[in-house]
């Protein structure tokens, strides 16, 4: 299996903080132009080209009905042949993805687009590939640094957002910006992540240098195979769990912006918003992964979707800017930055590292319906009531309902080793 070297040869530093950087760029790039920014193109689009909300953000949601459909194969391949090539041909994709979306004059060819490349995409540097990657390289420290990785997310949407605005200008043209953004991903981040990752050596050694840097090489982790976990009822309560707040997490991500600005709120608003929400994601996912190594992951998780409900139910009514800040942009991303960083370190500590990949591929498989559901449900609901609203409620009782689906998920006891 091939991966990076343990330490770099001519200096001190742990090489798995390089492996760090390289998931913490590919999020910020990924969430900075994927969902998170997807929204400032939909309304541009519907009056541009006369498409109904609803059949442009099935576009965008079907991309990840590919990517479950290949990301069992993908995890796979990540445990055999190892990170570089799966990241680079997914940042690559990317790029040529947005390109060619700025391009697109029918229908169609935006579907076919988002459904091939993008599915390509969310396979290939989706959080279920980035994290299981990492998970090899800490094991004490894994809370912390997952929680690092995921926060990359929200940096980039907090730096992107503006940046996307910008460049539509006061003509909204949506298609400079996507052109342009989409350079990003091929010819700055791909080769910065080929060049970190092009050191590669046997999974023996890294082993070795992972429990030499944690401090456990006297302590052999101990993992369920991934028949195993399928066969506790521990794993389908997360799966079940994570589907619910995903559904909610991934459509107000996609419509959020759609609904602001039928609010009556402006653009500048919408990516403000953002930039709150963005600092505030990454902030709690740096806590949530450090508080994660120390307390119980159930109670983390009965605690944040706790806020994650009344942040969008403060969303749904928000009277003012300020009350859209606090509603979405603190308690929303404060808690939705904690529970992304919290599900993959469920994952990694209730069922252990080694066969992550092939776990994690499954499991976006798993995470199909709340894929498509999620950002395409309020969609639906808006071109059917002529508003966001009651989509946005729906969120926000589905959140509810994985509060008390977290008060009965506990680490499994029984594991196996391999």
């Amino acid at each position: 299996m091939n991966h990076l070297k343990g330490r770099n040869q001519n200096t001190t530093i742990y090489f798995g903080w390089y492996v760090i950087l390289v998931g913490f760029l590919i999020t910020a790039i990924r969430a900075g132009i994927g969902m998170q920014t997807l929204g400032f193109i939909v309304a541009p689009m519907e009056d541009e080209m006369n498409w109904s909300s609803s059949a442009i953000t099935m576009c965008i949601t079907l991309q990840l009905v590919v990517a479950a459909m290949v990301g069992p194969s993908i995890g796979r391949l990540l445990d055999k042949i190892g990170a570089k090539k799966i990241l680079c041909v997914g940042l690559v994709a990317n790029g040529i993805m947005l390109v060619l979306v700025s391009m697109v004059t029918a229908l169609w060819q935006l579907a076919v687009v988002m459904i091939v490349l993008g599915g390509v995409t969310q396979a290939c540097i989706g959080n279920t590939l980035i994290m299981p990657f990492i998970t090899k390289w800490f094991s004490k420290k894994r809370g912390f640094v997952m929680g690092l990785v995921s926060a990359g997310a929200n940096l980039g949407s907090a730096l992107l957002a503006p940046l996307i605005v910008s460049l539509m200008g006061d003509s909204a043209d949506w298609r400079h910006a996507w052109f342009i953004i989409g350079l990003i991903p091929i010819f700055v981040i791909a080769p910065i992540v080929y060049f970190i990752l092009n050191k590669s050596e046997n999974k023996a050694k890294i082993r070795e240098e992972v429990t030499k840097e944690n401090g456990d090489a006297d302590k052999p982790e101990m993992t369920f195979t991934v028949k195993a976990a399928l066969k506790t009822v521990v794993f389908w309560r997360v799966i079940v769990a994570w589907n619910l707040i995903d559904f909610a997490m991934k459509g107000v991500l996609l419509n959020k912006i759609p609904y602001a600005l039928e609010m009556n709120f402006s653009q500048n608003d919408a990516a403000g918003i953002l930039v709150v929400y963005g600092v505030c994601a990454l902030l709690g996912k740096l806590i949530i992964g450090w508080i994660s190594d120390k307390i119980g992951l159930h109670w983390i998780g009965i605690i944040l979707s706790i806020f994650q409900a009344i942040g969008i139910f403060m969303f749904v009514d928000a009277s003012s800017t300020y009350v859209l800040y606090i509603a979405y942009g603190v308690l929303s991303g404060l808690s939705a930055g904690g529970l992304i960083a919290l599900m993959p370190i469920i994952l990694a500590d209730y069922f252990g590292s080694k066969f992550q990949g092939a776990l994690s591929g499954i499991t976006i498989s798993l995470l199909l319906f709340s894929s498509v559901g999620g950002p395409l449900s309020a969609s639906i609901i808006s071109d059917i009531t002529g508003s966001y609203k009651n989509g946005f409620l729906l969120y926000a009782l589905l959140t509810a309902i994985a509060v008390i689906l977290f008060v009965f998920i506990r680490k499994p006891q029984n594991l196996e080793r391999v």
